[in-house]
């Protein structure tokens, strides 16, 4: 191993105002106000980044996607920017090598970010969390028995809406 370090790692996790990156994208993102300049002076080869790939799981994952790299402007354009001012804050007060990992996903709910223990807790989402628990259980059997469920509700769909069966005119003779 090479271009290792023994320091401190932090996690930021969150929704959008987590996710909203240093530097400008295409995609909604205006990056900080200053992104430019911001960029120019991102080059920290004691300060190492990691960004989650988002995936949606039905509980929670031992191992996630996502790459380190030494903080570049390359690097850091993408990356969430609380995270960056964090890290390179702890970086410059405390001169210890620091990773930053950035667990974040705008636009996700709330509910998404917490365990099963505290979301059966409030009351209101027992029986989505049982869902939950029953598909991470046994994705097949839950798929299937989601599946007869679809199935019925179109068959009866299909009995009570005539006009999916019959053509117009049949309708109206009918009627």
């Amino acid at each position: 191993l090479t271009d290792v370090y023994l320091g401190d790692v932090w996690i930021a996790s969150g929704q959008s105002n987590m996710e909203m990156p240093v530097g400008y994208l295409h995609d909604g993102y205006s990056g900080v106000t200053n992104w430019e300049e911001e960029l120019t002076r991102a080059s920290s080869p004691l300060v190492r980044v990691y960004t989650v790939e988002n995936a949606v799981a039905d509980a929670p994952l031992r191992n996630v996607k996502g790459t380190w790299s030494s903080a570049t402007p390359e690097s850091i354009r993408t990356f969430s920017a609380t995270a960056w001012y964090f890290a390179r804050r702890v970086h410059e007060d405390t001169q210890v090598p620091i990773g930053i990992i950035a667990a974040d996903w705008g636009g996700t709910p709330i509910e998404s970010w917490m365990s099963a223990e505290a979301l059966h807790g409030s009351g209101e989402l027992v029986e989505q969390v049982a869902l939950l628990q029953e598909r991470a259980k046994d994705a097949a059997a839950y798929a299937a028995r989601e599946q007869r469920r679809v199935d019925e509700w179109r068959a009866s769909f299909d009995r009570a809406e005539l006009g999916v069966k019959q053509t117009g005119s049949e309708l109206i003779d009918e009627l």
